[in-house]
């Protein structure tokens, strides 16, 4: 994604660009996302990083923001997670299989973080 970033960086002369974390690169700890993302600040110039999960990486998002790293959290259908909700089709048609979604949006929120949601 390093490369991809600069590749946009280079061509993006007054946008916001934030690099998608690769899966993998930010779910082992806390302080392991937090060097992979300030590497990937480093050397592309961006803005900040996008991670898939919401709640359930929560601390990791905290402990990034505390440390100046700027993230957009992804919930819902997220790329990375499509075997796990077997495959791209439409989530959540029910009020029970929203559930989840909805309170990791409501519970982001509070915390104040800003939540991009794919259905």
């Amino acid at each position: 994604m390093i490369l991809h970033g600069k590749a946009v960086m280079r061509g993006a002369k007054r946008s916001l660009v934030v690099v998608d974390m690769p899966f993998g690169s930010y779910e082992e700890s806390p302080e392991v996302a937090f060097r992979n993302a300030a590497r990937i600040m480093k050397e592309t110039g961006c803005s900040g990083v996008k991670l898939e999960g919401g709640t359930r990486i929560a601390s990791t998002i905290r402990y990034l923001t505390l440390r100046g790293i700027p993230v957009i959290g992804h919930i819902g259908m997220t790329p990375q997670m499509v075997q796990v909700f077997g495959g791209f089709k439409t989530q959540g048609r029910t009020v029970g299989r929203m559930g989840p979604r909805n309170r990791s949006r409501r519970q982001s929120r509070r915390r104040g973080w800003r939540v991009r949601d794919c259905t």
